[in-house]
């Protein structure tokens, strides 16, 4: 009825142990029986050198810490490894190397004779290995159902693994690499135009020597979901995402589809599906294409931006526009600002903020032919009379009047207290003055560095 003793040991002095357990072979009173560790052993190696593979061991057979492979003491040879053993064998019983352990605290749990005797198993002291034996064997076992499980053939012993007789199967396999996939930059405006790349970072995490792939697709993902026209080329994309050798992550990139249309804002989802060489963790992420189009009714409306780039049109009635710190693009529609009833943005900004100018299913038309600054007018007591004189000399620097030309735009400055502000006015495909037609914006308000005097570039104003 031997004692137990806990005592500390290093990978190293662990596997001696086993070593000189299996020394002698397997029929012979030392061979090891273990608990919460196996090993695999090739006799025909010389002794001292048997041991081939040894893992310590969960419950379920899960290696928690591997300590030799192939042959060689794996990780820190200096690490601590706390067993329990017969205090029989801790005194260097059966000639087990455990006295010559370098730091081995040792602490002997035996149990003296005079202990209580307690619980079902009576004919040893308690704490005795003989009492903790037959505890746990009558707590799980009954006379009706006693013991009889037969030993497990060598064959199939997978703690105790003789290779003559059976593969190596100590070592747990290396799992295979988990892909996982979230949202990079996914949550932004879609513009007015051209495509806004949203993007979704895939990344593998365990082994990445080898390639591994998965297929990932777009989907419409709740109420306001998006849909294929949100996308380049009007369809939802996919593809797959590959991860070559030593890589650890990739992006996908989605292209979202900008437009002058006011929505919900959307969401969509990229999801992985049919990885090789890898399996999935996270496998869905979501994008969120958030409105950036604000359109007004027929009446007269206010519409206000916010801090993100914009497109704001007022529709019919004299509206009143506010982009916010933008840059926001500001659009119109011959007929909707007239010259007897303009809009007004009040925070135009010169360089950040443009014009366009829609057709009546609001997509943009050509930029105007061309742009010019005339000198401020002091006479005009009318917007009316304000667009007449510019019409007639859209241009003062140049000599003579210079009518302003079909397709073409011209910024003008008024300085009667009747009308006092500044104004963009666009003329439509005809070149007489159309007051109903014909756009007059009121810029008064505007930030940053009015044009000077004369043609300047298009794109100043116009986007």
């Amino acid at each position: 009825n031997n004692g137990l003793s806990l005592v500390s040991v290093t990978p190293v002095e662990l596997k001696a142990l086993v070593e000189h357990g299996i020394a002698a072979g397997v029929n012979q009173g030392r061979f090891p029986q273990v608990g919460g560790l196996a090993f695999s052993y090739d006799l025909s190696r010389p002794a001292g050198e048997r041991v081939v593979s040894m893992a310590i061991e969960d419950e379920s057979g899960r290696d928690l810490d591997v300590v030799v492979d192939g042959g060689v003491v794996a990780g820190d040879p200096n690490r601590t490894i706390r067993m329990v053993t017969l205090n029989f064998l801790a005194s260097g019983g059966d000639g087990y190397p455990f006295t010559t352990l370098s730091n081995p605290n040792r602490v002997d749990l035996t149990a003296s004779d005079s202990n209580p005797r307690t619980g079902v198993a009576t004919f040893a002291p308690d704490g005795s290995e003989q009492d903790a034996l037959a505890e746990y064997l009558a707590a799980i076992h009954t006379p009706a159902n006693p013991f009889k499980a037969a030993d497990t053939a060598q064959q199939l012993d997978r703690r105790l693994q003789n290779l003559a007789l059976r593969s190596d199967a100590v070592i747990d396999p290396e799992p295979p690499p988990v892909l996982t996939i979230a949202a990079l930059a996914a949550d932004q405006t879609e513009g007015q135009s051209g495509v806004t790349p949203f993007t979704f970072t895939v990344t593998r995490s365990g082994d990445a020597e080898g390639v591994s792939t998965a297929r990932w697709a777009v989907s419409s993902t709740g109420r306001t979901g998006a849909d294929a026209s949100d996308f380049a080329g009007n369809r939802l994309p996919s593809g797959t995402v590959r991860l070559r050798a030593g890589e650890t992550s990739q992006t996908i990139t989605v292209n979202v589809r900008g437009d002058l249309e006011q929505e919900s804002d959307e969401r969509f989802s990229v999801s992985l599906s049919q990885p090789r060489n890898a399996t999935l963790g996270t496998g869905r992420a979501t994008g969120t294409i958030r409105n950036d189009d604000l359109i007004g009714t027929a009446r007269a409306d206010r519409v206000r931006g916010t801090a993100q780039p914009e497109f704001l049109d007022g529709r019919g009635g004299p509206d009143i526009l506010t982009g916010g710190s933008g840059p926001d693009l500001f659009g119109f529609r011959y007929r909707e600002s007239p010259i007897t009833a303009p809009d007004r943005i009040t925070d135009f900004r010169f360089g950040e903020d443009r014009v366009a100018v829609l057709d009546p299913s609001g997509k943009p038309l050509p930029l105007p032919t061309s742009l010019s600054r005339t000198a401020d007018n002091r006479t005009a007591t009318s917007l009316s009379d304000l667009a007449a004189a510019v019409f007639a000399d859209a241009d003062s620097q140049r000599r003579g009047n210079q009518a302003l030309a079909a397709n073409a735009a011209v910024l003008v400055r008024a300085t009667n207290r009747a009308i006092a502000g500044t104004y963009l006015l666009i003329n439509d495909k005809n070149a007489a003055l159309n007051t109903r037609n014909d756009l007059m914006i009121n810029i008064t308000g505007y930030t940053g560095r009015l044009p000077g005097l004369g043609s300047m570039a298009v794109d100043a104003v116009f986007g």
